[in-house]
């Protein structure tokens, strides 16, 4: 997840040396000028060690909110898709939330023969939630369940400034037949560099 606009897109290759990476932003297929830069929003990014570029293949599927790439690892490369949800409070926001996921529907489609699939991302969803669940968490787990996809319990990753409203958003799904491989998920605390409202997962 990050907030930056197509033509600040190369800050992350001064920010992250010896990095290679691939990204999207909210203005991807309609750029905004400097001149014209509102609050940045909505933008997904996927980095990895420059040692590891034999092994990684940029992949163009998804509109400005999902990113791809193709990890050639054997016996079956991985899928690894990043996407940044919409945020709740609008039926717009809904109706992008719903087209996301058929979209990710899509990819996973396109590729289920020849990989296996690892999602990863700010889900703009509590599934830690056990009451009172929205349409939008019962789409998720929904989505989850048709894709065999599994996670790791994870603790809460946003917290508001107001410090009275806590969730979960964040989280790392994989296929199942990966699931004994990914023994836990690891929130990062801390991180002086992060400026974001949410931690981070590893």
């Amino acid at each position: 997840e990050h907030w930056l606009f197509k033509f600040e897109q190369d800050n992350i290759g001064e920010l992250f040396n010896k990095t290679s990476w691939t990204c999207k932003s909210v203005d991807e297929n309609n750029p905004i000028p400097p001149t014209q830069k509102p609050r940045g929003y909505g933008g997904v990014a996927i980095l990895w060690k420059q040692h590891l570029d034999h092994l990684v293949e940029k992949i163009n599927d998804g509109s400005e909110r999902i990113i791809c790439i193709k990890i050639n690892v054997k016996p079956k490369p991985i899928l690894l898709i990043c996407a940044y949800m919409p945020c709740r409070g609008s039926k717009q926001a809904n109706e992008q939330f719903k087209e996301c996921l058929d979209q990710l529907h899509e990819i996973i489609l396109k590729y289920s023969d020849t990989c296996t699939p690892v999602l990863c991302g700010d889900w703009n969803c509590d599934l830690m939630k056990t009451t009172n669940k929205s349409a939008r968490i019962k789409e998720l787990e929904d989505f989850i369940s048709s894709k065999k996809l599994m996670f790791k319990p994870t603790p809460l990753t946003f917290i508001h400034p107001n410090g009275n409203e806590t969730s979960t958003i964040d989280y790392i799904f994989v296929h199942d037949s990966l699931a004994e491989k990914v023994y836990n998920t690891i929130r990062l605390d801390m991180l002086s560099n992060n400026t974001s409202l949410t931690t981070i997962l590893f």
